[in-house]
Protein backbone atom coordinates (compact mmCIF):
# COMPACT_ATOMS: atom_id res chain seq x y z
CA UNK A 1 0.00 0.00 0.00
CA UNK A 2 1.30 2.91 -1.48
CA UNK A 3 1.00 7.00 0.41
CA UNK A 4 -2.03 8.78 1.28
CA UNK A 5 -1.90 10.45 -1.34
CA UNK A 6 -0.16 7.65 -3.48
CA UNK A 7 1.59 10.32 -5.38
CA UNK A 8 5.10 10.13 -6.20
CA UNK A 9 7.15 12.68 -3.95
CA UNK A 10 5.24 11.36 -0.74
CA UNK A 11 5.60 7.22 -1.65
CA UNK A 12 9.27 7.80 -2.45
CA UNK A 13 10.16 10.36 0.24
CA UNK A 14 7.85 7.47 2.43
CA UNK A 15 10.15 4.39 1.21
CA UNK A 16 13.59 5.64 1.17
CA UNK A 17 12.97 7.45 5.13
CA UNK A 18 10.21 4.92 6.47
CA UNK A 19 8.13 7.94 7.77
CA UNK A 20 4.73 8.80 6.93
CA UNK A 21 4.33 12.25 4.62
CA UNK A 22 3.57 13.73 7.87
CA UNK A 23 6.95 13.01 8.94
CA UNK A 24 9.12 13.78 6.26
CA UNK A 25 6.92 16.56 5.15
CA UNK A 26 6.13 16.12 1.26
CA UNK A 27 2.30 15.03 0.35
CA UNK A 28 2.73 16.23 -3.80
CA UNK A 29 4.73 17.62 -6.32
CA UNK A 30 4.37 21.07 -4.69
CA UNK A 31 4.39 22.83 -1.24
CA UNK A 32 3.01 26.25 -0.53
CA UNK A 33 4.51 28.91 0.20
CA UNK A 34 3.58 30.43 3.15
CA UNK A 35 4.14 33.88 2.19
CA UNK A 36 1.45 33.58 -0.56
CA UNK A 37 -0.85 31.20 -1.85
CA UNK A 38 2.10 30.38 -4.66
CA UNK A 39 2.99 26.66 -5.22
CA UNK A 40 6.90 25.99 -5.43
CA UNK A 41 7.64 22.43 -6.41
CA UNK A 42 9.51 20.09 -4.12
CA UNK A 43 13.11 18.40 -4.15
CA UNK A 44 15.33 16.11 -1.80
CA UNK A 45 15.92 19.40 0.21
CA UNK A 46 12.70 19.33 1.35
CA UNK A 47 12.09 15.85 2.64
CA UNK A 48 12.52 15.25 7.05
CA UNK A 49 14.16 12.51 7.75
CA UNK A 50 17.27 10.05 7.10
CA UNK A 51 17.67 8.36 3.82
CA UNK A 52 18.41 4.37 3.95
CA UNK A 53 21.50 4.76 1.96
CA UNK A 54 22.81 7.69 4.49
CA UNK A 55 22.21 5.36 7.26
CA UNK A 56 23.92 2.63 5.25
CA UNK A 57 26.95 4.99 4.32
CA UNK A 58 27.53 5.96 7.84
CA UNK A 59 27.84 2.73 8.85
CA UNK A 60 30.71 1.96 6.06
CA UNK A 61 28.58 0.05 3.47
CA UNK A 62 29.07 0.68 -0.06
CA UNK A 63 25.71 2.13 -2.12
CA UNK A 64 24.97 3.40 -5.35
CA UNK A 65 21.89 5.16 -5.72
CA UNK A 66 20.18 5.58 -9.07
CA UNK A 67 17.26 7.75 -10.21
CA UNK A 68 15.02 7.88 -7.05
CA UNK A 69 12.55 10.79 -6.83
CA UNK A 70 13.33 13.15 -4.48
CA UNK A 71 17.07 13.32 -3.74
CA UNK A 72 18.14 16.44 -5.36
CA UNK A 73 20.89 17.76 -4.62
CA UNK A 74 22.43 14.89 -3.69
CA UNK A 75 24.03 14.32 -0.41
CA UNK A 76 27.23 13.05 0.07
CA UNK A 77 27.57 8.63 0.70
CA UNK A 78 29.55 6.32 0.76
CA UNK A 79 29.74 5.49 -3.36
CA UNK A 80 27.67 6.98 -5.81
CA UNK A 81 24.85 8.59 -6.03
CA UNK A 82 22.67 9.85 -9.30
CA UNK A 83 19.34 12.11 -8.37
CA UNK A 84 16.19 11.46 -9.95
CA UNK A 85 13.11 13.22 -11.54
CA UNK A 86 13.64 16.06 -8.96
CA UNK A 87 16.78 17.06 -10.55
CA UNK A 88 16.23 20.13 -12.83
CA UNK A 89 19.27 18.79 -15.55
CA UNK A 90 21.99 16.49 -15.09
CA UNK A 91 24.60 18.79 -13.50
CA UNK A 92 26.92 18.84 -10.46
CA UNK A 93 24.37 18.67 -7.97
CA UNK A 94 22.27 15.70 -9.36
CA UNK A 95 25.61 13.37 -9.42
CA UNK A 96 27.84 12.41 -6.17
CA UNK A 97 30.77 12.25 -6.47
CA UNK A 98 30.87 15.56 -8.78
CA UNK A 99 33.38 13.62 -10.75
CA UNK A 100 31.46 11.03 -11.85
CA UNK A 101 29.62 13.49 -13.84
CA UNK A 102 31.91 13.45 -16.43
CA UNK A 103 32.13 9.42 -16.31
CA UNK A 104 28.74 8.96 -17.12
CA UNK A 105 28.90 11.83 -19.80
CA UNK A 106 31.80 9.33 -21.51
CA UNK A 107 29.80 6.20 -21.43
CA UNK A 108 26.56 7.96 -21.83
CA UNK A 109 26.65 11.16 -24.26
CA UNK A 110 22.95 10.75 -24.30
CA UNK A 111 21.90 10.44 -20.77
CA UNK A 112 19.15 11.77 -19.27
CA UNK A 113 17.50 11.62 -16.22
CA UNK A 114 13.83 12.19 -16.93
CA UNK A 115 11.94 11.40 -20.28
CA UNK A 116 11.58 14.74 -22.41
CA UNK A 117 9.43 15.19 -24.75
CA UNK A 118 6.32 17.53 -24.24
CA UNK A 119 3.29 15.41 -25.22
CA UNK A 120 0.73 18.60 -27.09
CA UNK A 121 3.91 19.42 -29.15
CA UNK A 122 3.87 15.98 -30.14
CA UNK A 123 0.30 15.83 -31.23
CA UNK A 124 0.64 19.01 -33.35
CA UNK A 125 4.03 18.10 -35.14
CA UNK A 126 4.18 14.10 -35.24
CA UNK A 127 1.93 12.29 -38.56
CA UNK A 128 2.09 9.42 -35.61
CA UNK A 129 2.11 10.55 -32.07
CA UNK A 130 1.49 7.26 -30.20
CA UNK A 131 3.98 5.42 -32.60
CA UNK A 132 6.48 8.42 -32.06
CA UNK A 133 5.80 8.53 -28.35
CA UNK A 134 6.16 4.62 -27.71
CA UNK A 135 9.62 4.82 -29.68
CA UNK A 136 11.03 7.45 -27.62
CA UNK A 137 9.77 5.62 -24.07
CA UNK A 138 11.21 2.36 -25.03
CA UNK A 139 14.47 4.15 -26.11
CA UNK A 140 14.75 5.85 -22.97
CA UNK A 141 13.71 2.59 -21.07
CA UNK A 142 17.04 1.16 -23.00
CA UNK A 143 19.38 4.06 -21.49
CA UNK A 144 17.71 3.48 -17.91
CA UNK A 145 18.51 -0.08 -18.12
CA UNK A 146 22.16 0.21 -19.45
CA UNK A 147 22.67 2.84 -17.12
CA UNK A 148 21.78 0.59 -14.21
CA UNK A 149 23.78 -2.40 -15.37
CA UNK A 150 27.05 -0.21 -15.92
CA UNK A 151 26.30 1.12 -12.55
CA UNK A 152 25.06 -2.65 -10.82
CA UNK A 153 28.91 -3.66 -12.59
CA UNK A 154 30.84 -0.87 -11.34
CA UNK A 155 31.38 -3.74 -7.79
CA UNK A 156 29.75 -5.39 -5.27
CA UNK A 157 27.35 -2.91 -3.72
CA UNK A 158 26.30 -3.66 0.48
CA UNK A 159 23.26 -1.53 -1.10
CA UNK A 160 21.72 -0.90 -4.94
CA UNK A 161 18.62 1.22 -5.49
CA UNK A 162 17.40 2.33 -8.44
CA UNK A 163 14.25 3.64 -10.19
CA UNK A 164 12.90 2.60 -13.41
CA UNK A 165 10.69 5.58 -14.43
CA UNK A 166 9.34 4.15 -17.73
CA UNK A 167 6.83 2.30 -17.02
CA UNK A 168 5.09 5.15 -15.18
CA UNK A 169 5.21 7.62 -18.07
CA UNK A 170 3.66 4.86 -20.34
CA UNK A 171 0.89 4.03 -18.08
CA UNK A 172 -0.51 7.50 -17.53
CA UNK A 173 -0.83 7.48 -21.46
CA UNK A 174 -1.56 4.38 -22.23
CA UNK A 175 -3.39 3.04 -19.59
CA UNK A 176 -6.73 2.78 -20.91
CA UNK A 177 -5.68 0.21 -24.89
CA UNK A 178 -3.86 -2.25 -22.09
CA UNK A 179 -6.56 -2.17 -19.65
CA UNK A 180 -8.85 -3.07 -22.68
CA UNK A 181 -6.55 -5.69 -24.33
CA UNK A 182 -6.30 -7.52 -20.96
CA UNK A 183 -9.61 -7.22 -20.22
CA UNK A 184 -11.08 -8.97 -23.49
CA UNK A 185 -8.62 -10.43 -24.85
CA UNK A 186 -6.33 -9.45 -28.00
CA UNK A 187 -8.41 -11.21 -30.91
CA UNK A 188 -11.20 -9.09 -29.51
CA UNK A 189 -10.19 -5.52 -29.59
CA UNK A 190 -9.57 -3.40 -32.41
CA UNK A 191 -5.75 -2.75 -34.04
CA UNK A 192 -5.42 0.43 -33.27
CA UNK A 193 -6.25 -0.31 -29.38
CA UNK A 194 -3.68 -3.44 -29.58
CA UNK A 195 -0.81 -1.22 -31.00
CA UNK A 196 -1.34 1.07 -28.42
CA UNK A 197 -0.93 -1.42 -25.61
CA UNK A 198 2.20 -2.59 -26.81
CA UNK A 199 3.63 0.03 -25.80
CA UNK A 200 3.36 -0.77 -22.49
CA UNK A 201 3.34 -4.71 -22.60
CA UNK A 202 7.25 -4.08 -25.11
CA UNK A 203 8.23 -2.21 -21.95
CA UNK A 204 7.37 -5.03 -19.05
CA UNK A 205 8.99 -7.72 -21.19
CA UNK A 206 12.11 -5.93 -21.64
CA UNK A 207 12.36 -5.13 -17.98
CA UNK A 208 11.42 -9.03 -16.99
CA UNK A 209 14.22 -9.75 -19.50
CA UNK A 210 16.76 -7.67 -18.15
CA UNK A 211 15.71 -8.80 -14.85
CA UNK A 212 15.96 -12.51 -15.50
CA UNK A 213 19.78 -12.15 -17.38
CA UNK A 214 21.16 -9.35 -14.59
CA UNK A 215 19.55 -10.11 -11.55
CA UNK A 216 18.31 -13.32 -10.79
CA UNK A 217 21.74 -15.83 -11.38
CA UNK A 218 23.05 -15.04 -7.81
CA UNK A 219 22.27 -16.67 -4.92
CA UNK A 220 24.17 -14.35 -2.63
CA UNK A 221 21.73 -10.99 -3.46
CA UNK A 222 18.56 -10.25 -1.37
CA UNK A 223 16.39 -8.69 -3.90
CA UNK A 224 13.46 -6.24 -3.71
CA UNK A 225 11.55 -5.48 -6.31
CA UNK A 226 8.54 -3.13 -5.42
CA UNK A 227 6.72 0.13 -7.03
CA UNK A 228 5.99 3.32 -5.29
CA UNK A 229 1.85 3.32 -6.19
CA UNK A 230 0.23 0.97 -8.46
CA UNK A 231 -2.40 1.94 -11.44
CA UNK A 232 -5.56 2.18 -12.61
CA UNK A 233 -8.25 3.64 -15.10
CA UNK A 234 -8.58 7.61 -14.88
CA UNK A 235 -12.08 7.73 -15.70
CA UNK A 236 -13.26 12.06 -14.71
CA UNK A 237 -11.69 15.28 -13.86
CA UNK A 238 -13.65 17.01 -11.15
CA UNK A 239 -13.29 20.54 -9.79
CA UNK A 240 -13.66 19.93 -6.70
CA UNK A 241 -13.73 23.72 -6.23
CA UNK A 242 -16.43 24.53 -7.86
CA UNK A 243 -18.81 21.64 -5.80
CA UNK A 244 -17.28 23.93 -2.31
CA UNK A 245 -17.84 27.48 -4.23
CA UNK A 246 -21.59 26.11 -4.59
CA UNK A 247 -21.54 25.02 -1.14
CA UNK A 248 -20.78 29.07 -0.27
CA UNK A 249 -17.71 27.32 1.36
CA UNK A 250 -15.29 29.04 -2.08
CA UNK A 251 -15.72 32.63 -3.89
CA UNK A 252 -13.99 32.69 -7.15
CA UNK A 253 -12.93 35.99 -8.51
CA UNK A 254 -13.68 37.36 -12.04
CA UNK A 255 -11.27 36.28 -14.68
CA UNK A 256 -9.22 38.79 -15.85
CA UNK A 257 -7.86 39.66 -19.63
CA UNK A 258 -4.43 40.14 -18.26
CA UNK A 259 -4.35 35.99 -17.30
CA UNK A 260 -6.74 34.90 -19.87
CA UNK A 261 -3.85 36.77 -22.25
CA UNK A 262 -1.02 34.67 -20.27
CA UNK A 263 -2.60 31.67 -20.31
CA UNK A 264 -3.58 31.52 -24.21
CA UNK A 265 0.16 32.39 -24.50
CA UNK A 266 1.24 29.94 -22.70
CA UNK A 267 -0.63 27.69 -24.54
CA UNK A 268 0.77 29.16 -27.97
CA UNK A 269 3.67 28.64 -27.27
CA UNK A 270 3.65 24.82 -26.31
CA UNK A 271 1.96 23.95 -29.03
CA UNK A 272 4.70 25.80 -32.07
CA UNK A 273 8.04 25.57 -29.75
CA UNK A 274 10.24 22.72 -28.95
CA UNK A 275 10.14 21.65 -25.51
CA UNK A 276 13.62 23.00 -25.29
CA UNK A 277 12.48 26.79 -25.99
CA UNK A 278 9.59 26.53 -23.02
CA UNK A 279 12.30 27.28 -20.36
CA UNK A 280 13.33 30.64 -22.57
CA UNK A 281 9.62 31.80 -23.04
CA UNK A 282 8.84 31.49 -19.33
CA UNK A 283 12.05 33.60 -18.31
CA UNK A 284 11.00 36.07 -21.04
CA UNK A 285 7.49 35.93 -19.59
CA UNK A 286 9.01 36.64 -16.18
CA UNK A 287 11.71 39.66 -16.78
CA UNK A 288 9.31 41.35 -19.42
CA UNK A 289 5.63 40.92 -17.95
CA UNK A 290 6.62 40.74 -14.11
CA UNK A 291 5.17 37.19 -14.07
CA UNK A 292 6.48 34.85 -11.91
CA UNK A 293 5.89 31.51 -13.69
CA UNK A 294 3.79 31.69 -17.50
CA UNK A 295 1.50 28.45 -16.60
CA UNK A 296 1.76 27.85 -13.07
CA UNK A 297 1.54 31.65 -10.92
CA UNK A 298 -1.85 31.46 -10.97
CA UNK A 299 -2.89 27.56 -10.21
CA UNK A 300 -5.06 29.28 -7.66
CA UNK A 301 -5.08 32.66 -8.66
CA UNK A 302 -8.97 32.80 -9.64
CA UNK A 303 -9.97 32.12 -5.92
CA UNK A 304 -11.08 35.21 -4.08
CA UNK A 305 -8.96 34.45 -0.76
CA UNK A 306 -10.56 36.92 1.48
CA UNK A 307 -13.84 35.39 0.77
CA UNK A 308 -12.96 31.91 1.00
CA UNK A 309 -12.90 29.22 3.89
CA UNK A 310 -11.59 26.39 2.32
CA UNK A 311 -10.26 24.85 -0.88
CA UNK A 312 -8.88 22.00 -2.63
CA UNK A 313 -5.35 21.57 -3.99
CA UNK A 314 -3.65 19.33 -6.47
CA UNK A 315 -5.22 15.99 -7.95
CA UNK A 316 -5.32 13.76 -5.14
CA UNK A 317 -7.84 15.38 -3.00
CA UNK A 318 -6.18 17.50 -0.81
CA UNK A 319 -8.45 19.96 1.02
CA UNK A 320 -6.89 23.41 2.72
CA UNK A 321 -8.90 25.58 5.67
CA UNK A 322 -7.59 29.06 4.56
CA UNK A 323 -6.74 29.41 8.65
CA UNK A 324 -5.78 33.03 9.48
CA UNK A 325 -1.99 33.36 10.46
CA UNK A 326 -1.31 30.39 8.14
CA UNK A 327 -2.81 31.86 5.10
CA UNK A 328 -1.90 35.27 4.02
CA UNK A 329 -5.83 36.02 3.52
CA UNK A 330 -6.98 33.41 6.27
CA UNK A 331 -10.75 33.35 7.34
CA UNK A 332 -10.63 30.84 10.08
CA UNK A 333 -9.42 32.62 13.41
CA UNK A 334 -9.87 29.02 15.47
CA UNK A 335 -9.36 25.38 16.08
CA UNK A 336 -13.27 24.97 16.46
CA UNK A 337 -14.34 26.73 13.52
CA UNK A 338 -11.38 25.22 11.17
CA UNK A 339 -12.95 21.70 12.14
CA UNK A 340 -16.68 23.01 11.50
CA UNK A 341 -15.65 24.33 8.20
CA UNK A 342 -14.10 21.00 7.15
CA UNK A 343 -17.49 19.08 8.15
CA UNK A 344 -19.19 21.23 6.17
CA UNK A 345 -17.02 20.79 3.30
CA UNK A 346 -17.29 17.19 4.41
CA UNK A 347 -20.79 17.60 3.83
CA UNK A 348 -20.61 19.25 0.53
CA UNK A 349 -18.08 16.84 -1.37
CA UNK A 350 -19.77 13.41 -0.21
CA UNK A 351 -22.91 14.63 -1.10
CA UNK A 352 -22.57 15.26 -4.83
CA UNK A 353 -23.22 12.88 -6.73
CA UNK A 354 -22.25 11.54 -10.92
CA UNK A 355 -25.29 12.92 -12.99
CA UNK A 356 -24.28 9.76 -14.86
CA UNK A 357 -25.02 7.30 -12.75
CA UNK A 358 -26.58 9.50 -9.42
CA UNK A 359 -23.69 7.76 -7.32
CA UNK A 360 -21.96 9.71 -5.26
CA UNK A 361 -17.85 11.24 -6.56
CA UNK A 362 -16.19 10.84 -2.91
CA UNK A 363 -15.81 7.58 -1.85
CA UNK A 364 -13.34 8.38 1.06
CA UNK A 365 -12.96 11.63 3.49
CA UNK A 366 -10.07 11.71 6.42
CA UNK A 367 -8.83 14.18 8.27
CA UNK A 368 -5.26 14.84 8.59
CA UNK A 369 -5.29 13.59 12.75
CA UNK A 370 -6.66 10.53 11.25
CA UNK A 371 -4.39 9.46 8.20
CA UNK A 372 -0.72 11.54 9.20
CA UNK A 373 1.82 10.75 12.15
CA UNK A 374 4.78 12.84 12.65
CA UNK A 375 6.36 16.05 13.49
CA UNK A 376 5.13 18.07 10.35
CA UNK A 377 1.53 17.17 10.60
CA UNK A 378 1.16 20.78 10.19
CA UNK A 379 2.38 20.78 6.82
CA UNK A 380 -0.32 18.07 5.77
CA UNK A 381 -3.57 18.95 4.13
CA UNK A 382 -6.23 19.68 6.65
CA UNK A 383 -8.63 16.87 5.25
CA UNK A 384 -7.79 14.13 1.98
CA UNK A 385 -10.78 13.23 -0.01
CA UNK A 386 -10.75 10.10 -2.39
CA UNK A 387 -12.91 9.91 -5.17
CA UNK A 388 -13.70 6.50 -6.18
CA UNK A 389 -10.39 4.72 -5.30
CA UNK A 390 -8.81 7.87 -7.35
CA UNK A 391 -10.39 6.96 -10.93
CA UNK A 392 -11.50 10.57 -10.60
CA UNK A 393 -8.92 13.50 -10.18
CA UNK A 394 -9.45 17.03 -9.15
CA UNK A 395 -8.30 19.91 -11.14
CA UNK A 396 -6.59 23.28 -10.26
CA UNK A 397 -8.73 26.17 -10.35
CA UNK A 398 -7.32 28.28 -13.18
CA UNK A 399 -8.93 30.22 -15.94
CA UNK A 400 -9.47 28.05 -18.24
CA UNK A 401 -11.26 25.82 -16.49
CA UNK A 402 -13.76 28.65 -15.10
CA UNK A 403 -14.57 28.42 -18.82
CA UNK A 404 -16.29 25.29 -18.52
CA UNK A 405 -20.05 25.08 -17.02
CA UNK A 406 -19.26 21.38 -16.07
CA UNK A 407 -17.94 20.34 -12.86
CA UNK A 408 -16.97 16.72 -14.31
CA UNK A 409 -15.72 16.50 -17.85
CA UNK A 410 -13.52 14.07 -19.34
CA UNK A 411 -9.64 13.86 -18.36
CA UNK A 412 -7.06 15.80 -20.66
CA UNK A 413 -9.83 16.94 -23.62
CA UNK A 414 -7.05 19.11 -25.38
CA UNK A 415 -5.47 16.01 -26.21
CA UNK A 416 -6.47 13.71 -29.21
CA UNK A 417 -4.01 10.79 -29.06
CA UNK A 418 -1.76 11.09 -25.53
CA UNK A 419 -3.64 12.37 -23.02
CA UNK A 420 -3.71 10.62 -20.13
CA UNK A 421 -5.57 7.61 -19.56
CA UNK A 422 -4.44 6.29 -15.99
CA UNK A 423 -4.24 7.34 -12.89
CA UNK A 424 -2.41 6.29 -9.61
CA UNK A 425 -3.66 3.64 -7.14
CA UNK A 426 -2.36 3.19 -3.90
CA UNK A 427 -2.35 -0.54 -4.22
CA UNK A 428 1.07 -1.56 -5.28
CA UNK A 429 3.56 -4.88 -5.63
CA UNK A 430 6.45 -5.98 -3.99
CA UNK A 431 8.75 -9.31 -4.61
CA UNK A 432 11.41 -10.56 -2.61
CA UNK A 433 14.17 -13.45 -2.96
CA UNK A 434 17.76 -14.05 -2.27
CA UNK A 435 19.21 -15.87 0.52
CA UNK A 436 17.87 -14.62 3.54
CA UNK A 437 14.43 -13.95 2.04
CA UNK A 438 11.34 -16.61 3.36
CA UNK A 439 9.64 -17.87 0.45
CA UNK A 440 5.23 -16.58 0.66
CA UNK A 441 2.89 -14.56 0.92
CA UNK A 442 3.66 -11.58 3.25
CA UNK A 443 0.01 -10.27 2.49
CA UNK A 444 -0.44 -6.26 2.54
CA UNK A 445 2.00 -4.35 3.72
CA UNK A 446 3.20 -0.59 3.69
CA UNK A 447 5.31 1.21 1.48
CA UNK A 448 6.95 2.88 4.60
CA UNK A 449 7.95 -1.13 5.69
CA UNK A 450 10.66 -1.50 2.84
CA UNK A 451 13.06 1.06 4.73
CA UNK A 452 13.33 -0.86 8.42
CA UNK A 453 13.28 -4.02 6.50
CA UNK A 454 15.93 -3.17 4.53
CA UNK A 455 17.58 -1.96 7.16
CA UNK A 456 17.38 -5.37 8.66
CA UNK A 457 18.68 -7.30 5.89
CA UNK A 458 21.69 -5.06 6.18
CA UNK A 459 22.26 -6.36 10.03
CA UNK A 460 22.73 -2.19 10.85
CA UNK A 461 20.46 -0.96 13.56
CA UNK A 462 17.28 0.73 13.17
CA UNK A 463 16.55 4.11 12.92
CA UNK A 464 13.79 5.33 16.43
CA UNK A 465 11.83 7.76 13.86
CA UNK A 466 10.85 4.83 11.99
CA UNK A 467 7.06 4.71 11.25
CA UNK A 468 7.00 1.45 9.09
CA UNK A 469 7.37 -2.00 10.75
CA UNK A 470 10.13 -4.73 9.48
CA UNK A 471 8.57 -7.15 7.53
CA UNK A 472 9.53 -9.83 9.88
CA UNK A 473 7.42 -12.97 8.30
CA UNK A 474 9.57 -12.20 5.55
CA UNK A 475 12.96 -12.59 6.50
CA UNK A 476 14.74 -15.93 7.36
CA UNK A 477 16.73 -14.81 10.50
CA UNK A 478 15.64 -12.73 13.48
CA UNK A 479 16.19 -9.20 12.70
CA UNK A 480 17.93 -6.48 15.32
CA UNK A 481 15.91 -4.23 16.90
CA UNK A 482 18.59 -1.69 18.15
CA UNK A 483 18.28 1.99 17.24
CA UNK A 484 20.66 4.07 15.60
CA UNK A 485 22.51 6.98 17.03
CA UNK A 486 22.21 8.89 13.58
CA UNK A 487 20.08 11.98 13.94
CA UNK A 488 17.76 13.70 11.26
CA UNK A 489 20.30 16.97 11.73
CA UNK A 490 23.06 14.90 9.88
CA UNK A 491 20.61 15.78 6.51
CA UNK A 492 23.13 18.58 5.71
CA UNK A 493 26.59 19.42 3.19
CA UNK A 494 30.17 19.69 4.50
CA UNK A 495 29.32 23.29 6.03
CA UNK A 496 26.71 22.05 8.07
CA UNK A 497 24.02 23.76 6.15
CA UNK A 498 20.65 22.31 4.97
CA UNK A 499 21.05 21.15 1.34
CA UNK A 500 19.12 23.92 -0.25
CA UNK A 501 16.71 23.60 -3.05
CA UNK A 502 15.92 25.09 -6.21
CA UNK A 503 16.88 28.13 -8.02
CA UNK A 504 14.07 30.44 -9.95
CA UNK A 505 15.77 28.75 -13.28
CA UNK A 506 15.83 25.19 -11.85
CA UNK A 507 11.76 25.88 -10.65
CA UNK A 508 10.89 26.55 -14.30
CA UNK A 509 12.00 23.51 -15.48
CA UNK A 510 10.40 21.90 -13.53
CA UNK A 511 7.22 23.42 -13.76
CA UNK A 512 7.38 22.31 -17.60
CA UNK A 513 7.85 18.88 -16.68
CA UNK A 514 5.49 18.43 -14.52
CA UNK A 515 3.06 20.24 -16.90
CA UNK A 516 4.38 17.46 -20.03
CA UNK A 517 3.39 14.68 -17.49
CA UNK A 518 0.31 15.68 -17.09
CA UNK A 519 0.55 16.83 -13.10
CA UNK A 520 -0.34 20.63 -13.51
Amino acid sequence: MSTIPPITPAAWASFFTGRDPGGHGVYDFFQRDARSYLLKPVCGADVNGLPIWIQASKSGKRVCVHNVPMTYPVMPVNGIMISGMDAPQFDEHAVYPREFKQIIDNNFPNYQIEFSINPLFLEKHSTDPVREFQEKMLDHLESELAVIKYLKDLEDWDLFVSIIRSTDTLQHVLWKSAETVITYGEDNVDQTVLNRAKGIFDCYERIDLEIGEQWLNSDSQNLIFMSDHGFGRLEKEVCANRILAEAGLLRFKKKTIHRGIRKNISRQAYLRLPPKAHTFVRKLARERLGVGSLLSDSLLADIDWERTQVYSLGQYGCLFANVRGREPFGMISSESQRRAVLADAQRALTSFVNPDDGKPIITEFDFREDIFKGPLIFRMPDAVYVMRNYAYRSIYSTSSELDQNEIICAPCPEYSHLGNSGIHRREGLIAMAGPDIRPGDIGTVSIMDLAPTIMSLLNLPLQQEFNGQILAAAINFQPGYGLSSISSQDMSNKDGNRISGYGIEEEQIIRSRLEDLGYL
